[in-house]
């Protein structure tokens, strides 16, 4: 777990038991997290990126389209950069809760690496087959995060996404303890 520097008052959002589990298990799921202020304003947002969309053919820098993509049935893979594409996404990625969830596992100095915002479209759509995220990462060191926000609900029916408790203290990892 990260060290409270001195003259702190310990984690902002989370508590000693979440910054336990996390350090147990490797991840954290956080029901009702995200406000529903700042989820209105996220799913504003990307239903105009969605409607962008449709005026694309194929995938480009800033959308990734499935091969049955069309103005009429817009299925998009994903949102490449969202925090480059409109000042909401910016502000979330820069000073939303999410930083404040960083910084109660990692400390204060931290750096955003990048952004996605992956769909998946009801009725099927692109599978993100099973893969570990530290081989996408252009890094040596292990005191990195992915964070994912669902902006709107999932069930099991809708296939979640999974993660493996311990998978991070497997060989070659190391544990975020400080």
């Amino acid at each position: 777990m990260q060290d409270v520097a001195a003259g702190t008052s310990g984690p902002k959002v989370l508590t000693s038991e979440q910054l336990r589990a996390y350090d147990d298990d490797g991840f954290l799921g956080l029901d009702a997290f995200v406000s529903g202020d700042w989820l209105a304003k996220l799913q504003e947002v990307t239903a105009r990126m969605i409607e962008e969309s449709r005026g694309v053919t194929e995938s480009t820098d800033k959308f990734d389209v499935e091969p049955n993509h069309t103005a009429e049935n817009p299925r998009l893979r994903r949102l490449m950069k969202p925090q480059d594409h409109d000042p909401i996404y910016t502000d979330f990625a820069m000073n939303g809760p999410i930083v404040d969830i960083a910084e109660d596992l990692l400390g204060p100095d931290l750096k955003f690496h990048h952004g996605k915002l992956n769909f998946k479209w009801s009725g099927g759509g692109a599978e993100i087959k099973w893969h570990q995220d530290i081989p996408f990462w252009p890094h040596t060191a292990y005191n990195l995060l992915t964070i994912g926000v669902a902006l709107d609900d999932i069930d099991d029916q809708m296939g979640p996404m999974g993660v493996v408790a311990g998978s991070h203290k497997g060989q070659g990892c190391s544990t975020l303890t400080t």
